[in-house]
């Protein structure tokens, strides 16, 4: 256990100073960040040595998914005592939540730039879809794990929106006032399969959002170059 190296002003803590010192304390082939309410089963291990294989030599990776939402019946305690409990109640689940809510992140050492973010903070509105478009148009491959990471939420009596109740919940604006559509998984083209393979789909943000302005066609022009250059076949 070690302590959150940096705190915003409301004490939540700041994901890159996070990401920073573990990179410092430790050396790994991935490092991750997820929701302390987030159950994962052995497909989290099974899924990133997959894409260690798939991924070769790249590094500037950033990989992300939805999560299911287990609503904690009245007098449990959402205790679950193996990783099979937790694959079995993801699949008695049929939908997942929110394409705009990202509950981990996961990157390679020397890959993501995390010195050069905002003092983005976890447990406020925003922080995702702020790292997920700037992921998205900075040379990023970025990986939608949806389909080959099982991520069960443990939903309580606070609901599935608690961090807009918080003190400050506008704290994220700090990074530039990112719309949740520009942040959303529904602009991720690369994607793990259920059967832990890496495949290009082709998404249009354009048809989630209402208002295409200067600004978010600025963002599909760097969305195609970018992904001109990280495509499947350079893999």
């Amino acid at each position: 256990m070690r302590d959150v190296p940096k705190y915003n002003p409301e004490f939540h803590p700041i994901l890159p100073a996070m990401f920073l010192d573990a990179m410092n304390i430790s050396k790994s082939v991935f490092y991750a960040y997820a929701n302390a309410d987030i159950l994962f089963d052995n497909s989290l291990v099974t899924t990133l040595s997959s894409l260690r294989t798939a991924l070769g030599n790249h590094k500037n990776i950033l990989i992300t998914g939805q999560r299911k939402n287990w609503n904690i019946p009245l007098g449990h305690k959402g205790v679950l005592h193996s990783l099979k409990q937790v694959t079995n109640i993801s699949n008695r689940i049929p939908w997942y939540f929110s394409t705009l809510a990202m509950d981990y992140f996961i990157t390679m050492p020397g890959g993501f730039p995390w010195s050069e973010q905002c003092d983005m903070a976890i447990g406020l509105p925003r922080y995702d879809n702020a790292l997920l478009n700037y992921g998205l148009l900075n040379q990023q491959i970025v990986i939608d794990a949806t389909k080959g990471i099982v991520a069960l939420h443990q939903t309580g009596k606070d609901g599935n929106y608690a961090s807009h109740q918080t003190e400050n919940p506008d704290y994220n604006d700090i990074c530039g006032k990112i719309d949740y559509m520009l942040g959303s998984m529904e602009c991720i083209t690369m994607k793990v399969t259920a059967d832990y393979h890496l495949e290009s789909r082709v998404r249009n943000c354009r048809d989630k959002i209402k208002d295409c302005d200067e600004g978010y066609r600025g963002c599909l022009k760097k969305l195609r170059m970018v992904y001109n250059i990280t495509k499947p076949a350079d893999i």
